[in-house]
């Protein structure tokens, strides 16, 4: 069941107009006292009039002679009171009104009223009341307004009520019992309707018109903090900031709250993008790509997370003098492009002595300097850009930093846990290039021991590492692709190192046992490498540099495009440079003469479009470092 929900305003309304009806009520509750209180007093003045002609004297000794039948005087008046057969109906001008009995007590002393009456002699007769009755006619004399009531509520029976005809001096009180006939009451009220109505009408007016006036001054607000608190987009007023009142203090607390919110949301969100760079940078070291993409990659995270006119890794020379710009970035560099070498005499000291420290500068006080870095940055920038350092500690203890020029952006503490990271990518690359030069060192000392076991083919992994470079070079090879390709040229016989002299430098046509040794040496070499993680992504090329593209090739008889692109071009360099080469068993093949066979190859021995692309290169002249029998 769904529950009906009223505004603020409504409500203040309906509050508002239920006090005018209670205003309109007590209305309703004074005319009709007051018209009461009027009968009251008219009868009281009437009555007390004839009272002086019923009881002219109170004193006690004329109620005893009343009481005796004495006094003539008296027989008159005494005949008219109430308990006489005639009697019962009030003086003419006071329409309704009924004397019920007469009431006498002696003003000195408590005394107990007593019922006054005349006897057929004329005698006065007091029958007293009983202390409780008394005691009530006590109470009722000297409290009117119950009396008056009965008249509001409309009652049709009769009204009693009592009216004081004492006279001060007098040895006797004198109270009279009435009795009202309640329409005549009514029909006096209703004179007072019109001002009864009017005063209903005004009071449900103003109630209405106050409700309506603090529902808006008090659900405005109200109104106005939800349409707040929903709508970022919104603003609290100043005026119910400023407000003295519980509204104004609840605006100030909700626009505290709020902007505490808003504040600890920015700080999580900020948080979460600096480790989103941060895992950014981490993917990018374990990519481990080429130095220059590593870097860029790097770069462009910290970029992506306070965007700065450049952003550099820097490292200064182990000898002093000067500082290396490893990588660089901004809105009109290339992302990690090598900035070259700046030295000292163009860096502020001050710059040199707290590249360790963490530092914030204007761009300003760098002077010159700025130049080394953003040589076509306009004069007016430098009044509202800064510098940024943040040190890192690279491998081999060597110091670098992560620089920005910047406008703003994120606190230093949160950028330094990025140049941490730079330093671990960095580190990385160092410790990458390390470990390829101790592999490139132990690579090139088994070439050295094959090329060694034969005079007929020493030099013949370089030149074939030429080839496939130049070649791979036309296919568009990038900077990793073309070192890999390149290391597993410079291996690609490394296998041989099992196979014996005498077979590898025999003059005449191998037997079937010592082809099938030859054989074996792709094998071996992918033997080699495999455990080298350096040389995992050359093994394939290694192991199949003898396929061939009609699939007669071997290790594994592989066709066509299933042969890897390095190991096709590797056997396309291979071939070239045996062919052109002496052997112990044949002559060399002149230039002519090689390119003619290895076109009548194509596709058989060799991929036809690489053999294409191969014999254009060799047109154009052969590649620089080859060392061939065509020199």
């Amino acid at each position: 069941m769904n529950r009906v929900h009223l505004s603020l305003s409504w409500k203040l309304t309906a509050l508002f107009a239920l006090f005018g009806a209670l205003i309109s009520y007590t209305v309703i509750i004074v005319v009709g006292s007051q018209t009461s209180s009027a009968m009251v007093s008219a009868s009281t003045s009437v009555l007390r009039s004839l009272a002086s002609t019923l009881l002219p004297d109170r004193s006690n000794a004329a109620i005893e002679d009343s009481r005796s039948g004495l006094g003539a005087s008296q027989a008159g008046p005494v005949r008219a009171l109430p308990g006489q057969e005639d009697s019962g109906q009030g003086p003419g001008d006071l329409s309704g009104l009924e004397i019920l009995s007469l009431l006498l007590k002696p003003a000195q002393g408590p005394g107990i009223w007593a019922r006054a009456s005349a006897d057929k002699a004329g005698r006065l007769e007091l029958s007293p009341l009983d202390p409780r009755a008394s005691a009530r006619v006590d109470a009722l004399v000297h409290s009117p307004i119950p009396i008056h009531l009965p008249a509001f509520w409309g009652r049709r029976d009769r009204i009693s009520y009592y009216a004081d005809l004492s006279r001060p001096g007098d040895d006797w009180l004198l109270v009279a019992e009435l009795s009202l006939d309640g329409n005549v009451a009514i029909a006096e009220f209703r004179k007072e309707e019109p001002l009864v109505i009017l005063g209903i009408l005004f009071w449900l007016g103003a109630a209405l018109g106050l409700s309506q006036a603090f529902g808006r001054r008090l659900a405005r607000p109200v109104r106005s903090l939800a349409e707040w608190s929903l709508d970022r987009t919104k603003t609290l007023e100043f005026r119910d900031l400023a407000r003295g009142d519980e509204m104004g203090s609840l605006a100030r607390s909700l626009l505290r709250m709020r902007n505490e919110i808003e504040d600890e949301g920015r700080e999580l969100a900020d948080r979460a993008r600096a480790l989103e760079s941060m895992n950014r940078i981490d993917r990018a070291v374990l990519a481990g790509e080429a130095r220059q993409i590593q870097l860029g990659k790097v770069l462009d995270a910290v970029l992506d997370y306070n965007p700065a006119e450049f952003a550099a890794i820097v490292s200064r020379d182990a000898d002093g003098g000067g500082f290396a710009i490893l990588a660089m970035a901004g809105a009109s560099i290339d992302s990690g492009r090598p900035g070259g070498f700046v030295p000292d005499q163009d860096i502020p000291p001050g710059l040199i002595v707290r590249f360790r420290d963490p530092f914030e500068v204007d761009l300003a006080e760098l002077g010159k300097a700025v130049e080394a870095f953003l040589p076509k940055l306009a004069p007016e920038a430098l009044a509202r850009l800064h510098f940024v350092n943040l040190p890192f500690a690279s491998s081999g203890g060597e110091d670098g930093a992560l620089v920005l020029i910047r406008e703003g952006g994120a606190d230093l503490a949160r950028l330094g846990l990025l140049a941490d990271q730079a330093g671990v990518a960095l580190k990385d690359l160092d410790q990458r290039a390390a470990s390829a030069r101790n592999w490139l060192a132990v690579v090139t000392s088994l070439v050295r021991a094959v090329d060694a076991k034969s005079a007929w083919t020493k030099g013949h992994s370089d030149r074939v590492a030429v080839l496939s470079r130049a070649l791979g070079r036309r296919l568009l090879m990038d900077g990793p692709e073309l070192d890999r390709l390149e290391f597993s040229a410079v291996l690609h016989d490394v296998g041989k190192i099992g196979v014996p002299e005498a077979i590898l430098d025999k003059p005449g046509r191998l037997t079937d046992e010592e082809m099938a040794i030859v054989r074996r040496h792709p094998g071996v070499g992918a033997g080699i490498v495999e455990d080298i993680p350096s040389a995992s992504l050359v093994r394939s090329s290694i192991l199949y540099h003898h396929e061939r593209w009609d699939g007669s090739g071997y290790p594994e008889g592989l066709a066509g495009e299933a042969i890897p692109l390095g190991a096709r071009i590797i056997a396309l360099a291979d071939v070239y440079d045996a062919i052109t080469d002496e052997r112990p068993y044949r002559r060399g093949m002149a230039r002519d003469e090689a390119r003619a066979f290895m076109a009548s190859s194509a596709g058989t021995l060799f991929d036809p479009r690489l053999v294409r692309i191969f014999l254009e290169l060799l047109e154009e002249g052969l590649p620089e470092g080859y060392r061939g029998k065509e020199d």
